[in-house]
């Protein structure tokens, strides 16, 4: 791939220079704003920054839903653009579906002499998603589009024949990138499910010799809470439902003193004790403290300190698909399914003998730290994968790369949901008549 020949200045901070044969021009010319409303049986449409905009059942995800006026909601059509309120954390969202979307988002409808997946692939890259950021309204948390700072800067526009070319070009490469990615992603499913299946044939092994004892005979639960009366300026590391990941464990504290603290930051740990999710089940938000200083944890914890059995065995077992099963099954709610403590410390749980237990978390724990290993090795190539994919994008929709010239062979189209798995972050803002 060779660089144009011919560059020129603009004075655009995220656009510096560009092929002297592309145009610049303000958003606000090269898209219109829409915003028809008065369409209540379109179907209700997600902007989401994996998926783009889609309908709700499509995305899967529980969202806030619309219960009435939904003539206020404004209608989008196949090939629109959606800047929803968090664009400026991946990219404006291009609209594969017609519906109806929140009032609170601007819609953009291109130029019909654009070739849109052009813009799909710019309004993806990076320089542009560091121009909106700073086109944002609001402080930290509450930061949101200014679609009227947005409107006036300008963007490239290419002569047509070469956007269809960069379109073409990305389409191909992409695909690659993100068919290496699925591979990669399989593997490291393919080695999680193996690791969770270690505890379940060491269980097998040793279950005609286990006791099989209700949980309350072997943990106590939640024996110490923070009182009211704890001083105003005593600082603790919060541990939240969210702050807590299936496979990686606690990926976060939050720094807080008690007096600004939420009524949930209650739940006193110690070393060893065993915190899970009762509320959310499905997350399941499970792990052992091996860091105890100054720890709380969300009452939506049941906190377990294990007596009589061994904590790393006792983990593992909570872990385990039987257990999982069990908690989800005696869980009641369908949104935020949860579990009474009680109908927890009911469960029946195997117990070895103690020798055994440790035999049996020596011989897990020294497989899962090979495993772990390799997944960390392919989730380091994955990362690679993806910054390559990013700076391809980028160069290439910002004409620092040419690629007019270059043959696009048959491929297969693998597309980014496929590789990436459907995850991400996407919010929606209430809209009028929205209720839990």
């Amino acid at each position: 791939m060779g660089k144009y020949s011919n560059q020129v200045k603009t004075n655009e901070a995220w656009l510096p220079m560009i092929p002297s044969q592309w145009e610049l021009k303000k958003i606000k010319w090269s898209f219109k704003e829409r915003s028809e409303k008065g369409y209540p049986d379109e179907p209700l449409l997600v902007a989401s920054q994996n998926m783009g905009v889609v309908p709700k059942n499509v995305y899967g995800k529980r969202t806030v839903e619309a219960l009435k006026d939904l003539d206020k909601l404004k209608l989008v059509k196949v090939g629109d653009y959606v800047v929803s309120l968090r664009s400026f954390q991946g990219g404006i969202e291009y609209a594969y579906y017609q519906g109806i979307i929140s009032p609170a988002y601007t819609i953009m409808r291109p130029n019909p002499d654009f070739c849109s997946a052009y813009y799909k692939f710019l309004f993806k890259s990076a320089p542009f998603i560091k121009l909106l950021t700073t086109c944002v309204t609001g402080i930290r948390e509450g930061q949101n589009i200014d679609y009227g700072k947005l409107k006036n800067h300008y963007i490239p526009v290419p002569p047509r024949a070469e956007q269809n070319q960069i379109v073409r070009f990305l389409d191909w490469k992409v695909s690659e990138i993100n068919k290496l990615t699925s591979i990669r992603k399989k593997q490291i499913k393919q080695l999680e499910e193996i690791k969770e299946k270690q505890i379940e044939n060491a269980l097998s092994h040793f279950s005609c010799q286990a006791d099989v004892q209700p949980l309350k005979a072997i943990a106590y639960c939640n024996r110490e809470s923070l009182s009211e009366s704890t001083a105003e300026n005593y600082s603790f590391r919060y541990i939240d439902i969210g702050s807590v990941d299936e496979k990686e464990g606690i990926t976060h504290y939050e720094e807080m003193e008690f007096k600004n603290a939420p009524s949930r930051a209650r739940r006193i740990v110690h070393k060893n004790d065993i915190i899970i999710s009762t509320v959310r089940t499905y997350l399941k938000a499970i792990t052992r403290i091996t860091d105890d200083k100054d720890v709380i944890v969300s009452t939506g914890f049941a906190v377990l300190s294990p007596h009589g059995v061994d904590s790393k065995y006792l983990e593992y077992y909570f872990k385990s698909k039987r257990f999982c099963d069990e908690v989800i099954r005696e869980s009641i709610g369908i949104a935020y399914p949860a579990i009474d403590t009680s109908k927890l410390m009911r469960i029946k749980i195997l117990v070895p003998k103690y020798e055994e237990q440790l035999a049996i978390t020596a011989q897990v724990h020294k497989n899962e730290i090979l495993i772990n290993q390799t997944i960390s090795l392919l989730k380091k190539k994955i990362k690679q994968l993806q910054e390559l994919k990013s700076t391809l994008i980028s160069d290439v929709v910002t004409g620092k790369i040419d690629v007019r010239n270059i043959p696009v062979p048959a491929y297969e189209h693998v597309d980014d949901l496929t590789a990436d798995g459907g995850e991400g972050n996407d919010e929606e803002p209430r809209i009028p008549g929205e209720e839990d």
